[in-house]
Parts: structure tokens; C-alpha cells; sequence
């Protein structure tokens, strides 16, 4: 249960980072922030 705790706990974390990524960078920029976050989410 702890594991997939941390996994979701890791998916909300991603998704809010994702979310105001994504307001701030409206435009190509999209595509850099997404990159910089992932490496996060692995």
C-alpha cells in the first residue's frame, strides 16, 4: 500500500506541475516544460 501511495502521491505532483506549466507557458514553450518534468515523473 505504501508503494502505490508514493506513486499516486508522484502523479499528483506531476499533474499540478504539469497544470501550471502549461498556464504559464501557453504556446511552444509547452512542449520544453513538458521535457523538464519528465524526467520527474520516471
Amino acid at each position: 500500500m505504501q508503494y502505490d501511495n508514493k506513486i499516486v502521491k508522484q502523479m499528483y505532483f506531476v499533474a499540478i506541475h504539469l497544470f501550471f506549466f502549461i498556464i504559464n507557458n501557453k504556446g511552444p514553450n509547452q512542449k520544453v516544460a513538458f521535457r523538464r518534468i519528465k524526467p520527474c515523473f520516471i
